[in-house]
């Protein structure tokens, strides 16, 4: 405190000898031996008054400037002393007795008048402060203190302020004390809420571009969470039903388990004719064929999928497939059919084998190969990739499409036709519905 009024004496003091500093050296000695209560022989004191008139004033507005400057400080900063009873142990204080209370007279245009006689009134000693006012804030300050109070926070915006703004500084130029510090929301304290699941369930149709795709209904459920910024991890599990198409396979097929054939051959009536015996037995499976007009599996996708917009976004990922191969089934008859014929009386003799070709009746022993229409001795877990993009017209609608694609080699499948119906590409359209608000 001592430091601050020896700074504010030292300003009106140099306000003062501003005043002065057009006086001539032996002027300004002479005021200051004026001030001093010095003699000033030589000038008269009419003179001295007229010639220091303006100084008088100037010296005036300063003290009354010093005046309320004091006053300034005392009210800005007021020094309040409790007063505490001084006990003396010593010796016995003798309590006094109040002043006696004396009748005061005005001079009036009539003459004397008494005064009435007025108890004075007690003076609370006040203490004079200043109101309290908000610190004033340029508007860098200002710009900072509102980026600090806007959730969520633009943490780039918030730096670069900093760095031209920091709160430090600011406090120490405008004598501000420290603000408590607003909670920033971080990624941390958001990640639950960024994190949260989102469930939802999805039908679609699924096809392909050619005669030799199935057609399949989806019915499936997704679980999906934000790992960034526009960024979705999940994976769901798809029940498909399908149709297959028409896959060729032939009506029946004969399977030879036993052939027996042979000709007898005698001689005729007259010389020089002959007779031809034939016998011939088969034992033979006749097999028919056809194929699953329906089968049924199990997906299980993992997807990653961004956000172009609110409304629109792109996926990726791959899918597991598990579930039996369309079944090519098979039912089987057994036969013995025997054929028996004789030739007579014919005139030339032949060997045996040359005489088979003499009769009708005979079975046709050529069966086709049927390792084409066998079922795959194992299923395997499929894999496959798709890719897709959705279009959300309202927060929990969403409409997709995706390209589907086997990517497991098929070689397990001896079916050409069932083989090629795996292998091909398919497109996938879904309606999908997400429970809760989309986050």
């Amino acid at each position: 405190m001592g430091n601050k009024d020896k700074h504010i004496d030292q300003f009106f003091r140099d306000k003062m000898d501003a005043h002065l500093e057009p006086l001539s050296a032996d002027d300004r000695m002479l005021f200051e031996k004026s001030i001093a209560g010095g003699s000033t022989a030589g000038a008269s004191v009419l003179k001295r008054i007229v010639k220091w008139l303006p100084y008088m004033s100037a010296l005036s507005a300063a003290a009354a400037i010093s005046y309320y400057g004091v006053v300034y400080r005392a009210e800005k900063k007021p020094e309040v002393v409790q007063a505490s009873p001084i006990i003396n142990t010593r010796t016995k204080q003798v309590p006094t007795a109040p002043l006696p209370v004396v009748a005061d007279t005005q001079l009036t245009a009539t003459g004397n008048k008494q005064l009435a006689v007025q108890q004075p009134a007690a003076i609370t000693p006040k203490l004079y402060s200043l109101p309290a006012v908000a610190p004033v804030m340029n508007s860098a300050q200002y710009r900072y203190e509102l980026l600090k109070t806007m959730m969520p926070l633009n943490k780039q915006m918030l730096a670069s302020v900093q760095k031209k703004y920091p709160s430090a500084a600011v406090e120490r130029k405008y004598n501000i004390p420290a603000l408590p510090a607003l909670p920033v929301p971080s990624d941390n304290a958001n990640a639950s809420a960024r994190r949260r699941a989102q469930v939802s369930v999805h039908l679609g149709f699924e096809s392909g571009l050619s005669k030799a795709t199935y057609n399949a209904g989806v019915l499936g459920v997704q679980v999906k969470t934000k790992i960034a910024n526009n960024l979705h991890i999940g994976a769901g599990a798809n029940l498909r039903y399908a149709t297959t198409p028409d896959i060729y396979v032939p009506q029946q097929q004969v399977l030879f388990d036993n052939y027996q054939r042979y000709v007898i051959i005698t001689q005729g009536k007259r010389a020089g004719q002959y007779t031809y015996n034939y016998r011939e037995k088969v034992d033979s499976t006749v097999i028919r064929y056809d194929v699953d007009k329906q089968f049924f599996d199990v997906e299980l996708p993992v997807f990653v999928q961004y956000d172009l917009s609110k409304r629109f976004s792109l996926s990726a990922g791959i899918k597991f497939i598990y579930g039996s191969v369309a079944k090519i089934n098979a039912t089987s008859s057994r036969y013995t059919p025997m054929y028996t014929d004789t030739l007579r009386d014919f005139n030339y003799f032949i060997d045996e084998e040359a005489a088979v070709g003499l009769f009708d009746k005979r079975c046709n022993c050529v069966s086709d190969n049927t390792a084409d229409y066998q079922n795959p001795a194992y299923n395997t877990i499929r894999t496959g990739y798709m890719l897709g993009a959705q279009y959300r017209p309202l927060n929990n609608i969403e409409l997709g499409i995706s390209l589907q694609q086997n990517a497991t080699s098929l070689s397990n499948i001896p079916n050409p036709d069932v083989r090629k119906m795996y292998a091909l590409p398919y497109f996938r359209f879904s309606l999908g519905y997400t429970f809760g608000s989309k986050k």
